[in-house]
């Protein structure tokens, strides 16, 4: 029998042939690190992972149902991904605290991950009203007007409007979510220059534990996901752009469109869910480690008479006007 199979699902694409044997492979992969992260989250906690460790296993069905199920595949590979998005915002926001570095970042540690999460939230809405269209396709809706009773001429001028709108609705949401993207890498990129120039040793590599123990590769973790993830929303952005529902770019003709998929889309995103796989945040990224660290207070010594006995400490006078020097008695200021 051969590996590859011929789609007869109406669904988003055209009829296109889709290979078993990838399929499998990816699902099992996604799956692996589904359950390994679980593991990560049973043996060293991180609830804060959820999202992406939940979108390996969204995705891995999506990789399964490439050559059974377009609909379920379109689903799936399209939006889990926000899922894993997320999770790289929550770890910046952690990560800048666990490093006693949050004034680095160019927005408060606390309100990264609300800003970030929200504006992921609004472009998953807006991808999965336009996933949505893509599955029930125009036919299907022309007969709900028809069930709901609505007059032809009616329902043949208002569903190419609604399907065209909600078409550019899912191109506008992948294309929303890579310009948040592309900001947060620039944050993430920003915040590691000047964590190397103001405190270098928090992101250099610790020659006392492997890569996979050291909670400095933490940052470059971070910067390897960010641009698999970048990767990955170009493609579906040119994708939807250029062919629209079609599953191929169509852009250099000797690939099939399941190598434009697994090159460009399925392998950024195991890159991504990999690095967290490896480098589990929460098992460096502790609440000790992120709670405030507040230098320990200088005592004044007391200050002793010509004749050797302690007298109470009074703190001198202090003009900043005057570039903070306290005035001696007798001296008279100009």
């Amino acid at each position: 029998m051969s590996d590859s199979t011929t789609s007869s699902d109406s669904s988003p694409a055209t009829t296109l042939h889709h290979s078993k044997i990838l399929s499998v492979i990816g699902l099992i992969l996604f799956v692996a690190a589904g359950l390994v992260q679980s593991y990560n989250m049973y043996r060293w906690k991180g609830k804060w992972m959820l999202a992406m460790t939940i979108g390996c296993f969204t995705y891995a069905l999506g990789v399964a149902t490439i050559s059974s199920n377009l609909s379920a595949h379109f689903i799936f590979t399209t939006l889990s991904p926000c899922a894993f998005i997320a999770a790289e915002y929550v770890i910046l926001g952690r990560l800048a605290r666990h490093l006693q570095a949050s004034q680095h970042l160019a927005i408060g540690a606390g309100k990264v991950a609300f800003v970030f999460v929200m504006s992921d939230v609004i472009t998953f809405a807006m991808q999965g009203a336009g996933t949505g269209i893509e599955i029930v396709q125009v036919k299907n809706l022309i007969q709900l007007g028809h069930w709901v009773r609505l007059s032809r001429p009616i329902v043949m001028l208002i569903v190419p409007m609604v399907t065209l709108y909600l078409r550019q609705l899912l191109l506008g949401g992948l294309a929303l979510q890579l310009v948040s993207f592309l900001f947060f890498t620039w944050m993430v990129i920003a915040f590691l220059r000047r964590m190397k120039r103001v405190a270098p040793e928090k992101i250099s590599r610790d020659d006392r534990y492997a890569w996979y123990n050291d909670g400095n590769m933490l940052i470059w973790g971070l910067v390897l996901s960010c641009c698999a993830i970048i990767v990955r929303s170009v493609y579906r952005v040119v994708q939807f752009a250029i062919e629209g529902n079609n599953q191929s770019l169509g852009l250099l003709g000797g690939l099939s469109s399941d190598a434009y998929f697994y090159l460009l889309d399925a392998l950024p995103m195991l890159v991504a869910v990999s690095v967290s796989a490896v480098l589990w945040p929460a098992r460096f990224i502790t609440p000790e480690s992120m709670a405030q660290k507040l230098p320990e207070p200088v005592p004044i010594q007391p200050m002793r008479r010509k004749g050797g006995h302690p007298q109470a400490a009074v703190q001198p006078p202090y003009y900043p006007q005057r570039g903070g020097y306290p005035v001696r008695a007798g001296h008279h200021m100009a």
